[in-house]
């Protein structure tokens, strides 16, 4: 068996600057498209940082502008608690929150029939912000006096030294007739737990 004779190419100068230029041309393609397509990503996941970032920037912006009025918001709310924990100082005590309320009754020139602690219902405590404690005591009480003086009575509670609300209250009329009234009122009282230890 014969081989067949082998051709050669002769390449023209033209052809041979042809090649080595579309060979440089591939190869400098090949090295920008290496070069590129790394720093592309690279610059993609840079763009995303600084997105987050201007997010971030601009929640930051909004915290700082809304802190005035946060701390604002702060400061009401503790004028309104200081009262209110004064009002259940530890200082009180049923004993006393009982005598004010006699005082307050006879004041109003209200009969005061009954004060006593209901027996039937334990105190709560409730724990409250800021440390503070406080102890949920129910009071019974029966009056005898005109729909106004009841009235005036139970408005002294909001500006008294202790703290109290009205849970139930139940009028009647009294046997003696007239504008007189019975007034049956559940009350509760709040006082300050004293600190242990």
């Amino acid at each position: 068996m014969t081989r067949p004779a082998r051709q050669t190419i002769q390449l023209t100068p033209e052809l041979r600057e042809g090649l080595l230029l579309a060979a440089s041309v591939v190869g400098l393609l090949t090295l920008i498209l290496g070069l590129l397509m790394p720093a592309s990503g690279r610059l993609a996941r840079r763009r995303a940082a600084l997105g987050e970032l201007r997010g971030r920037i601009a929640a930051g912006h909004a915290m700082v502008e809304s802190r005035a009025a946060h701390v604002e918001a702060l400061e009401r709310a503790r004028a309104g608690f200081d009262p209110w924990k004064a009002r259940v100082g530890t200082d009180q005590s049923v004993a006393r929150v009982l005598e004010e309320l006699t005082q307050r009754a006879g004041q109003r020139h209200l009969e005061l029939v009954a004060v006593q602690p209901k027996a039937e219902e334990a105190p709560r405590v409730l724990s409250v912000s800021g440390g503070l404690t406080v102890r949920e005591m129910p009071v019974h009480l029966r009056l005898t006096g005109r729909y106004r003086q009841i009235g005036e009575f139970l408005g002294t509670l909001r500006g008294g030294r202790f703290l109290a609300a009205v849970r139930r209250i139940a009028l009647a009329r009294s046997e003696e007739g007239g504008a007189v009234l019975n007034a049956e009122v559940d009350l509760l009282i709040y006082l300050q737990e004293s600190p242990v230890g």
